[in-house]
């Protein structure tokens, strides 16, 4: 890992400003777990803390630092928040996401009628541009309700929440507001630290919300209506409770799954139990509360957790949908909501799964043959319906003092996994072979490649 900064700075001697850049490659201490609320319910502060080891200190011009890998890529750039020299060459630092500068932010109270997620995500973030990205499957998204004063971090958290998005603050030097994934992406099994762990929190029994339906009316209506402090004249807003059951619920009854309109007269009684409730959240109304209340179920009716940790070189983050093992034959697939790294030869991180769900896998069986001989074979574990791509390897056999090295004919073997037993057949040329001290050459690639191909193992792409 190491750190890049750059500043200007007054040359005394020309007047104009010069630019400067350093880079910091000693670093100790790095403490770095970036995470996601994907219900929207929060939104939080990302940041990473480390110390640097230099002679030369941090400018005071640095408004904004790097972090980045040993392969050049790039995992924040946030501002810098405090230096503090604890040691004659040593510097702790803080660095945290553009998040926390939304807290300085006060907007007005606002009624949206007409406006897009695009345009309450510019307001949030003062009307400049340049510190986010709406993903552009949603910032069309219509927003309708109401904003009462409050910060630009807390609009845009009521934002994110009913258009069921997150905000993405690392690997980018920018705030993505982005969907949550429906696509999972698996982590093999040779990148995963033996052994994940699964825990199972408590039943949430149901979801209920207040959508709000407004209509303009007159000033004495605003005047008479008991809430009507809360809106701008001559608004006037009528609440109504939906609820969303739990069907997997111990005692759930037939009406759960299906969300109710608590404010129908023939609507059954509230659930009890652990409902969760949430109120005062006036952007809801019943035009987006049946997407936002089921989307909710995914993750908090299924209350496994997973804890899993695995080599992630920034393939898996949160707010991923990830399938995970948690033995070589058994597969979780879950919700990244914390993302925590340990940084050496390769970045260990232990990944916070939520809404966990088992995954239905099956064998498949990759058999290498030469002229009809088999000379090698792999088996692997993965879920029904995954595509797979895994590298064919050139395979490497002594027998006695005879050695034999052969090459696949295609790169990759490729296909989709289905229920039941897979198996597949790639054929092999001899590459090179080295008998009697006699070396013969069949493929001039077996040179390089041959070195390397001491066993057969399969790269999941």
């Amino acid at each position: 890992m190491y750190l890049f900064i750059d500043w200007w700075e007054l040359n005394p001697s020309t007047g104009d400003y010069d630019y400067h850049s350093a880079e910091y490659h000693t670093l100790e201490n790095l403490s770095f777990a970036p995470q996601a609320d994907l219900t929207g319910n929060s939104l939080p502060v990302n940041e990473y803390t480390l110390d640097i080891i230099t002679t030369d200190g941090i400018p005071d011009q640095v408004d904004t630092i790097e972090l980045y890998d040993d392969l050049g890529q790039l995992w924040a750039a946030w501002p810098l928040r405090h230096v503090q020299r604890i040691a004659a060459n040593c510097w702790r630092i803080r660095a945290a996401s553009w998040v926390e500068d939304l807290d300085t932010i006060t907007l007005p109270a606002k009624m949206y009628t007409t406006e897009t997620a695009a345009d309450v995500a510019l307001e949030c973030f003062g009307g400049d541009p340049s510190y986010f990205t709406v993903d552009a499957a949603l910032q069309a998204v219509p927003i309708s309700g109401f904003c009462p004063e409050q910060s630009a971090r807390e609009r845009l958290t009521w934002l994110v929440f009913v258009i069921g998005a997150y905000v993405c603050d690392t690997w980018r030097d920018d705030l993505l507001i982005t969907a949550v994934d429906s696509t999972t992406t698996l982590i093999p099994f040779e990148r995963t630290y033996w052994r994940p762990t699964v825990d199972t929190a408590e039943w949430v029994t149901a979801i209920r919300v207040t959508a709000y339906t407004f209509r303009q009316g007159t000033e004495e209506e605003w005047q008479e209506d008991e809430n009507s402090y809360m809106f701008p004249v001559p608004w006037i807003a009528t609440p109504r409770l939906f609820e969303l059951r739990n069907p997997d619920a111990p005692g759930a009854d037939s009406s759960a799954g299906t969300v109710i309109d608590l404010s129908d007269p023939d609507a059954p009684a509230p659930a009890t139990g652990n409902v969760i409730e949430l109120d005062a959240l006036y952007l809801i109304n019943p035009a987006n509360v049946s997407t936002l209340l089921t989307r909710l179920a995914g993750y908090w009716f299924n209350p496994v957790e997973a804890q899993v940790a695995c080599i992630n070189n920034r393939q898996y983050r949160p707010g991923d949908l990830v399938t995970a093992y948690t033995d070589r034959d058994r597969l979780v697939m879950g919700y990244v909501t914390q993302a925590t790294f340990a940084f050496g030869k390769q970045a260990k991180s232990a990944l916070k799964l939520v809404g966990a769900v088992s995954v239905t896998g099956a064998k498949l069986t990759i058999t290498y043959t030469y002229q009809g001989g088999v000379i090698g074979r792999e088996v692997y574990y993965l879920p029904v319906g995954h595509t797979y791509s895994i590298q064919n390897p050139y395979i490497d056999h002594t027998w006695g003092d005879k050695r034999f090295v052969y090459r696949p004919q295609a790169e990759a073997v490729t296909g989709t996994i289905v229920d039941g037993d897979n198996a597949v057949s790639q054929a092999y040329d001899l590459a090179l072979m080295y008998a009697d001290n006699d070396l013969t050459i069949y493929s001039a690639d077996a040179v390089t490649e041959q070195a390397s191909a001491s066993e057969t193992v399969g790269v999941i792409a």
